[in-house]
């Protein structure tokens, strides 16, 4: 019956194209193997544990925050001695205008080697990411975890409900991957 199918989507391309894809069948029946009963569950249990969890339960409280011009060895500086991979860049008030990485710093160090010259010129102002992503902290978690994932990203800032450009916090796939049920195990 595989056989006929396959003749029958594939037989255009004549007979060795509907055999090798007869092959690949008969490999992917007898090498599947069933994801066993436990893993399931703890993925079950994953699910669960974020159910009706809010934002607010899991992020970082308190944004580590830069000035746009607060020169980038001072930035590295506070990233290595927080250990964190990220700072918002916040103007005079407070406000959020930005987000620098560790990965945009590395983007310019490694510019400056192709150039083959070095660009202490350079503030956060201009490697920073200026269109952040944000969340709040009454937001459903699956709902920050979808955006998180949809758009490819390591971190949301969680905003003030009262002040969508102050920062309060970061939502980071740290912060989720550390929250799983194995850590609520006792």
């Amino acid at each position: 019956a595989v056989r006929g199918s396959l003749a029958k989507y594939f037989g255009k391309g004549g007979p060795k194209v509907v055999e090798e894809n007869l092959i690949c069948v008969q490999r992917g029946y007898d090498e599947v193997r069933e994801i066993p009963p436990d893993i399931m569950q703890e993925e079950t249990e994953g699910r669960r544990a974020i159910l009706g969890k809010q934002v607010s339960d899991l992020m970082t409280e308190g944004a580590v925050t830069c000035r746009p011009d607060t020169p980038l060895a001072e930035v590295r500086e506070l990233l290595s001695e927080r250990q964190i991979s990220c700072v918002v860049v916040v103007d005079g008030e407070g406000e959020m205008l930005g987000l620098l990485s560790t990965t945009d710093l590395a983007r310019a160090q490694s510019l400056s080697r192709q150039m083959d010259e070095s660009l202490p010129e350079l503030l956060p102002d201009h490697l920073m990411t200026r269109d952040v992503l944000t969340t709040r902290p009454e937001e459903s978690l699956t709902d920050a975890i979808d955006r998180l994932v949809s758009n490819r990203v390591h971190r949301l800032v969680v905003t003030s409900d009262q002040d969508p450009k102050r920062p309060i916090g970061i939502l980071s796939l740290t912060d989720l991957a550390t929250a799983g049920p194995s850590s609520e195990s006792p």
